[in-house]
């Protein structure tokens, strides 16, 4: 098929009511997805596609083309979508059978770590996923542009990830703050209802404290509940104080918000860290906000279709 052009497509259309339920297969299933097991078929006969060389790409280009030039635009998104999930795929394939390139710099990263005191046994396996990174990571990214946006021609998908990566981010603020959810009172029907509790995390230990590094301290309206909110602010004792924990000082959603939406001052960041012993939840947190700035800027490009008008060309 390779340089074949054709201007049309003759499959009828598929028939409406009823009458699509006693149709021939092939002429109920004239979507998307008929010329897209139409285009595999050009795989080379036996192997298959084994690397990015033996792709035609421009197969799945026409019929997009056709597609909108009939105006079945969700029809031309499908196929660009199968073409980029089957290029994406050999070239994670082509980069994952270079082990013996990976291979020499896990080796040195391994070494690496060992000689910087590392035990033997986290040096083996930071070799281990770095190699297993290398070799698989690009297969991973590409899985993960997927689902994420759809390869930047679904904005739900984008949208959906967006949404879901805010309420990942409010239940490690909650839990970094032993927070509590629940609902509170309320009359339904001539019956009064008692609040009802969600969750209760104040049994975990407490990670989010007062920020004390710009020269102020914290003092509580009563200092025996370290629990309650800091009501007054006075110059820092020095390094001599206690740490005060956050407490209702933040709102745990709007404080994630913060930390995941780039160029987005909430005022929220700035009261409350994680202690200074935390090591992983200040890795967890800059981690977050790094995922906030990709994510965000990918939800943008794939809302306003950027993506998927540069896909189209």
């Amino acid at each position: 098929m390779q340089g074949f052009v054709y201007e049309q497509l003759d499959t009828p259309d598929p028939p409406l009511g009823v009458a699509a339920q006693f149709a021939p297969p092939v002429v109920r299933n004239t979507s998307w997805k008929l010329r897209r097991d139409w285009l595999h078929l050009q795989r080379p006969p036996g192997k298959g596609w084994t690397s990015p060389d033996d792709f035609d790409s421009e197969q799945h280009a026409q019929v997009a083309r056709l597609y909108r030039t009939a105006g079945r635009l969700n029809d031309a998104r499908e196929i660009i979508s199968d073409q980029m999930q089957v290029e994406g795929m050999l070239q994670a394939r082509d980069f994952a059978t270079r082990w013996k390139t990976w291979l020499p710099i896990a080796t040195a990263l391994a070494t690496c770590c060992a000689s910087l005191g590392i035990s033997i046994e986290l040096s083996l396996l930071a070799g281990i996923l770095a190699f297993l990174l290398l070799s698989g990571g690009r297969l991973l990214l590409h899985e993960l542009y997927r689902l994420s946006s759809g390869f930047g021609l679904r904005p739900a998908y984008a949208i959906a990830t967006f949404q879901g990566l805010l309420l990942v981010g409010w239940g490690g603020v909650l839990c970094a703050n032993r927070d509590m959810v629940e609902l509170p009172a309320f009359h339904f029907l001539g019956r009064d209802y008692p609040p009802l509790t969600l969750f209760d995390l104040r049994g975990l230990e407490q990670v989010l404290f007062v920020e004390t590094s710009l020269g102020r301290d914290v003092v509580l309206e009563d200092p025996g509940d370290p629990g309650s909110a800091p009501k007054a602010l006075i110059p820092f004792g020095g390094r001599g104080a206690t740490p005060i924990p956050c407490g209702d000082s933040i709102q745990p959603f709007l404080y994630a918000a913060d930390v995941f939406i780039p160029l987005l001052d909430l005022r929220q960041e700035i009261r409350c860290s994680p202690r200074d012993g935390a090591v992983l939840w200040h890795w967890a947190k800059a981690l977050y906000a790094t995922l906030g700035w990709i994510v965000t800027s990918l939800t943008i490009l794939t809302v306003t279709g950027v993506l998927r008008e540069r896909l189209e060309r």
